[in-house]
């Protein structure tokens, strides 16, 4: 039973982890989603959401964000649906830059009021190496 709780642990904190294929010469950025709280589903079964990502920099070189992808894997009440937002931007050493993310929740019943999480797939770009941050929030 104690082994199993165990499992059981490493098994959450390793979902609650980021993951990344960056080089090991490039800083980690900092990644965060900015959600609503609340959806406002008003009596219907979809409602539209605005995510703010926010990336800060902190490699020694700019890095380029090349695409963000949103789902909610785990969400059993609503959802929202997965997008995939393509970008061309650079973030400066230094910098922090918020991106909106637009999507649509989906619920199946009449007052969903699980907490939202997010599993982000952040594609980034520094000195022509790509490589992808993904994290559940």
């Amino acid at each position: 039973m104690r082994t199993l709780t165990v499992l059981f642990a490493s098994a959450l904190l390793a979902a609650c982890a980021t993951v990344s294929d960056r080089p090991a010469s490039v800083a980690a950025p900092t990644i965060v989603i900015d959600a609503p709280r609340t959806i406002f589903f008003g009596g219907g079964t979809t409602a539209p959401v605005t995510l703010d990502v926010s990336i800060t920099n902190h490699a020694t070189t700019p890095i380029r964000l090349r695409r963000i992808e949103i789902s909610t894997p785990s969400m059993t009440t609503y959802r929202l649906e997965t997008v995939r937002q393509t970008f061309d931007e650079t973030i400066l050493t230094g910098e922090t830059k918020k991106f909106p993310v637009f999507t649509n929740a989906v619920t199946r019943v009449d007052s969903p009021s699980e907490p939202l999480s997010i599993r982000s797939v952040v594609t980034l770009e520094a000195s022509g190496v790509e490589f992808r941050e993904i994290s559940l929030n």
